[in-house]
């Protein structure tokens, strides 16, 4: 019983170490390039369900394009 548990423990303990490691990484790593000051605080990310909408998409498209946001 216990060679189980170490055979599921040990390959939980290496992706939980390398999730730490991205953690770390991404929380004191630097960034490639300074924010510019006109870079608007809050970013947003649009995600479009597209399944068998090829009459609506362009028209969606067109309006995402012409979103004036800073």
């Amino acid at each position: 019983m216990t060679l189980i548990g170490l055979a599921l423990a040990v390959p939980l303990a290496i992706i939980s170490a390398y999730l730490l490691v991205l953690a770390g990484a991404a929380c004191f790593g630097r960034r490639a390039a300074p924010l510019r000051a006109e870079t608007p605080a809050t970013r947003f990310l649009v995600i479009v369900p597209a399944h068998n909408e090829e009459l609506l998409l362009p028209r969606l498209l067109a309006s995402l394009k012409n979103l004036d946001y800073p």
